[in-house]
């Protein structure tokens, strides 16, 4: 019986993923050759990228049915980064589309991403949501400053992370925001800071603070008020933002 079980499992499943990864690797090759020889060009390579990535999506949701959930969101980790290099490439590789509209392309594949994650309650595809939506301005950078619409931006995807974790009990979303959020306000004082700023970035700053400081009451009322995890956000969360604070008044008497 046992045997009998291997074999099915080992006919029905591995074969089948063998098959899938050999198709997948021999499309590559043939449109890496297409792309060589010049067969397809940049619009027809940006079209092809979309058009695989929302298949591989839509196609993985044919094993998440049959309970294959892994499986499934390996295929849509896939699917959806195929969809942010394209857009990518559209916009920094061949010139295709405008900033403007790349960035909102972006934000509708990140808040499809985050659809799927609540309505099939999987923390994983949340994350692949949020990497990407933290992805978005670097990807599409220009060089120029623009500090209000790139803090505003993750203002309300921090806010967006908050109310995930009011509705689901994935911790580790705030956490990875709150890293995104730090990676792109280091980011952005490095390349652009001066004087000038000053009032405005540490208010959004203190925005951020106080986004985040909201996060430990959420996590104490899911952990019925015990847990250490909920003190550790907070404690980080206020030792980032005094050092922030007490460096950006520094730079402003240095400068």
């Amino acid at each position: 019986m046992e045997n009998s079980d291997l074999e099915s499992r080992i006919g029905s499943h591995w074969l089948n993923r063998i098959g899938i990864a050999a198709v997948l690797i021999g499309v590559s090759y043939f449109l890496k050759y297409a792309f060589d020889n010049g067969w397809i060009g940049p619009t027809g390579r940006i079209a092809i990228g979309l058009i695989a990535g929302i298949a591989v999506v839509l196609w993985s949701e044919r094993f998440r049915i049959r309970g294959y959930k892994v499986f499934s969101y390996s295929l849509k980790a896939v699917g959806i980064g195929a969809l942010y290099l394209s857009l990518w490439a559209a916009f920094q590789v061949y010139h295709l589309m405008p900033s403007g509209v790349v960035f909102v392309c972006m934000l509708v594949v990140t808040g499809a991403t985050c659809a799927m994650a609540i309505t099939q309650d999987a923390e994983v595809l949340a994350v692949f949501a949020i990497t990407g939506g933290f992805s978005t301005p670097v990807l599409l950078s220009t060089g120029i400053n623009r500090e209000i619409a790139l803090f505003s931006y993750v203002l309300l995807l921090d806010l967006g992370i908050l109310t995930l974790v009011v509705f689901r009990p994935w911790r580790r979303l705030l956490w990875l925001g709150f890293a995104g959020t730090l990676l792109l306000y280091i980011g952005w004082n490095a390349e652009f800071y001066n004087r000038s700023h000053f009032e405005l970035t540490l208010t959004f700053a203190t925005l951020f603070f106080g986004v985040f400081a909201a996060a430990p009451l959420f996590m104490l009322r899911q952990e019925q008020g015990e847990g250490s995890i909920p003190l550790l956000f907070a404690l980080a969360n206020g030792v980032t933002y005094a050092c922030a604070a007490r460096l950006q008044m520094a730079l402003q008497s240095a400068i």
